[in-house]
């Protein structure tokens, strides 16, 4: 039970930023490489949205198709849109 606590804690800590809740949300409408993300949140620099990308995949969030610098992004685990679409009923 601890261990499923922590990990919905980071779940919670990962999204609980507006940026990366942002790129989550663009993710959701279909895989993405990083400059189509970076046109559906302007507001992040290419250095910023690197390293939103690079948090949100080192804590199982995204994953990437390729290792290219030109890879698509996509959302590894549904669970955690399940959990945005219920926050997005309420909110």
């Amino acid at each position: 039970m601890e261990r499923k606590a922590k990990r919905i804690a980071q779940l919670l800590k990962t999204l609980a930023n507006e940026n990366r809740l942002a790129i989550f949300r663009a993710l959701m409408e279909h895989p993405m490489t990083a400059s189509q993300i970076a046109e559906k949140v302007p507001s992040l620099t290419q250095p910023a949205l690197s390293r939103h990308l690079a948090l949100l995949k080192a804590n199982g969030i995204l994953n990437r198709i390729d290792p290219d610098p030109n890879a698509c992004y996509y959302i590894a685990d549904r669970k955690t849109e399940d959990v945005v679409n219920v926050l997005k009923q309420y909110y």
